[in-house]
């Protein structure tokens, strides 16, 4: 699943680690809270073109939006794109609230995910939080923010 990429993440011990079930998640951590869910997911792909100039191009015309809809639902807020650095790789950020339908429920998710081009691969650490309201979900990414960064901080590719 990882096409050779070697990739760790460091997460607190309430995080509970699960295989990931897709072909591109390599693995997935969650957090149940209150019947809401928090989750890390580490992803790897091989994209034709995955350098961070297409990813800012893709940031720029909005195209990276539906990438990302296209594996989650739909965006019902879109926060701004930026370039971060993940050690020594630059790395394009985004966060959205996505609206999902899933068995008669409405699901709302707050993502936020953060998409590294390394030698030719796609590595995507997505960390998000799930629930049955937009305003439950924004508190509990209020309430995990401190853990996000500590999680995002965590990421090593060597």
């Amino acid at each position: 699943k990882s096409h050779g990429l070697e990739v760790r993440l460091y997460l607190p011990n309430s995080w509970k680690s699960a295989e990931g079930r897709r072909p591109h998640i390599v693995q997935k951590w969650t957090k149940a809270d209150e019947g809401n869910l928090a989750m890390a997911l580490i992803m790897i792909t091989e994209p034709a073109g995955a350098s961070l100039d297409d990813l800012k191009s893709m940031a720029q015309t909005g195209e990276i939006w539906d990438l990302l809809a296209g594996n989650v639902g739909t965006f019902l807020e879109k926060g701004p794109t930026k370039i971060v650095n993940m050690g020594r790789f630059p790395a394009l950020y985004v966060s959205g609230l996505v609206q999902t339908e899933q068995l008669n429920h409405t699901i709302y998710t707050e993502i936020h995910q953060i998409l590294i081009p390394v030698r030719g691969q796609l590595v995507s650490l997505q960390i998000s939080y799930l629930s049955q309201s937009p305003e439950t979900t924004r508190q509990l990414a209020l309430k995990y923010q401190s853990q996000r960064q500590l999680i995002a901080s965590g990421l090593y590719i060597p």
